[in-house]
């Protein structure tokens, strides 16, 4: 016995409400408010390349809106000049699957209160906000998208444990990927991130993990850190011809793990830590005009640690300034590897 399972092939208009799965066989639009609005739960939205198409990106409206809904699937999409392209808003589990998702006013894809949402095989590019903003949001997956040409590529606020892996991030005027507002627990793994102002921003969002990216090319930092990221994990990385590796600004004592990375050939500093807490290990550094900075990075009542590193061919290895060693546990630089550097540690008080 064989069951098929058709979905109803359908010419709907702007504004309609999809309550049954469909598949179009025409364009949508151009709307002057919503393209389409999912009312129902566990149905399938196939475009089979179709567009949805708006024409007043000044008012809130969005090419495909989800409220309150569960298990929709839409695929194989085209949605352009909406203020967002698709708008999940409560409810989750959704798979945004082969989506083009382009030229929207704010951001192609928006998530506020939404979990569990599969967002895979995307081409995101030209959103003028961003590409993705996932708000209060947790325990979603962003894999193999291509995001491309955005303020931002990805940003999360307030969402804790997302895997943002195997995407492309690249040509974003601030950042590829933003962890902001309290993010806490999301790893970032396997993107290859290219071409933006800073690669990855971590601004007060703590215990997340960068781990086995590929970061270069990009104009200001590979890696740019804030304040209140305490717990961040710096793991396995290739940070290279970047204006700085791994940079950061006023940490405020946040204790931070580089280690295993290699950083090397980025113009300014492969490391430049600014008043935080760090523990360095066993990265390859290599090829700048300075290894590792350190600016008021007093240790607090932790120790700032350089073990295991190799570190070679820079103007100067290790540079001090304003650094004090731990009032309560002392700082150590031992088994470093140092070779071909035009001076070694310069310390200023």
């Amino acid at each position: 016995m064989f069951f098929v399972f058709c979905l109803a092939v359908a010419a709907q208009n702007c504004g309609d409400v999809i309550t049954t799965s469909a598949i179009l066989n025409a364009d949508i639009g151009p709307c002057t408010g919503n393209g389409l609005i999912i009312g129902a739960n566990d149905i399938v939205l196939d475009c089979n390349g179709h567009s949805i198409i708006g024409i007043n990106p000044a008012v809130t409206t969005s090419g495909i809106v989800i409220s309150s809904r569960t298990g929709v699937e839409i695929k194989n999409c085209k949605i352009q000049n909406f203020r967002r392209g698709i708008s999940i808003v409560k409810g989750g589990s959704h798979n945004l699957n082969n989506n083009e998702i382009h030229n929207n006013k704010q951001h192609g894809i928006y998530i506020s209160n939404s979990s569990r949402n599969q967002i895979t095989l995307n081409s995101i590019f030209s959103n003028k906000n961003g590409g993705l903003y996932i708000y209060r949001s947790n325990y979603n997956n962003v894999t193999y998208n291509d995001i491309y040409n955005q303020d931002f590529g990805l940003t999360l606020a307030y969402s804790n444990t997302n895997q943002i892996n195997f995407n492309n991030f690249t040509t974003h005027a601030y950042a590829g990927i933003s962890l902001a507002s309290t993010s806490s627990i999301n790893t970032a793994r396997g993107n290859i991130i290219t071409a933006n102002k800073d690669g990855i921003l971590i601004n007060k969002a703590t215990q997340n993990v960068i781990r086995q990216n590929t970061i270069s090319t990009n104009t200001e930092a590979g890696i740019f850190l804030l304040n209140g990221i305490n717990g961040t994990i710096i793991d396995n990385n290739t940070i290279t011809t970047n204006k700085a590796g791994i940079d950061s600004d006023k940490l405020s004592q946040s204790r931070v793990l580089i280690s295993n990375n290699r950083i090397h050939y980025n113009a300014d500093k492969n490391i430049n830590i600014v008043d935080g807490s760090v523990v360095i290990s066993n990265n390859n550094i290599t090829n700048s005009a300075v290894g590792i900075g350190l600016t008021k990075a007093t240790g607090y009542n932790s120790p700032n640690n350089f073990f295991g590193n190799y570190i070679c061919w820079h103007n100067m290895a290790l540079d001090l300034f304003q650094t004090k060693m731990s009032t309560y546990q002392p700082d150590f630089i031992t088994r470093n590897n140092w070779c071909g550097n035009s001076n070694g540690i310069i310390a200023l008080i």
